[in-house]
């Protein structure tokens, strides 16, 4: 959600004024910018919000296929490591390790999720590719999310396959064999 409002800002299908300044009332705000405030805060909320459910989810998982001894742990132990990474990547530790003004004074690695003040400030620029900010930007609006939903969807591989192999849904060429042969040679 937050790639389309970052198209749509960026070439100005729906206009936001840029501003040095991150400090703003929703007053000063027009129509347009108003309700990309109040959707960019609530997919903010949600992003965070879903990474934590995920994390908790698969976590259940990991402990039942663990506490049934079955297989399918290491795939499922592994989307646990993956989600936590991204846990990491969804939280705006920009809002946190930054004051109110985001100058970025201080370095703070940013969270894939934005806000409003932070698309006004730095999604809207020109494209001069001439400058190292130019890059920066678009590895943060775009490649950054891109990355962050590639890790989603290995996330639920590799539960989904923790998950088939704990069910036995997975055919013999698809297991790996951890028990040792029963012929003696």
């Amino acid at each position: 959600m937050q790639l389309v409002i970052f198209f749509l800002a960026h070439y100005a299908t729906i206009e936001v004024i840029q501003s040095d300044a991150i400090g703003y009332t929703t007053a000063e705000l027009s129509g347009g910018e108003q309700v990309l405030h109040y959707l960019l805060g609530a997919t903010t909320s949600l992003g965070v919000l879903v990474s934590i459910v995920l994390v908790v989810a698969i976590l259940a998982q990991a402990l039942l296929i663990t506490a049934d001894r079955r297989l399918g742990v290491a795939p499922a132990v592994a989307a646990l490591g993956w989600s936590l990474a991204l846990l990491v990547l969804t939280f705006p530790t920009q809002l946190f390790l930054t004051e109110a003004a985001l100058t970025r004074s201080v370095f703070a690695l940013p969270g894939v999720l934005y806000t409003f003040g932070e698309l006004r400030m730095f999604g809207v620029a020109s494209d001069d590719w001439g400058s190292t900010s130019t890059y920066l930007n678009w590895l943060r609006f775009v490649v950054a999310p891109l990355a962050t939903l590639l890790v989603v969807v290995l996330v639920l591989l590799k539960s989904g396959r923790g998950f088939k192999l704990a069910l036995g849904e997975l055919g013999t060429a698809d297991r790996i064999h951890t028990e040792p042969s029963d012929t003696v040679a």
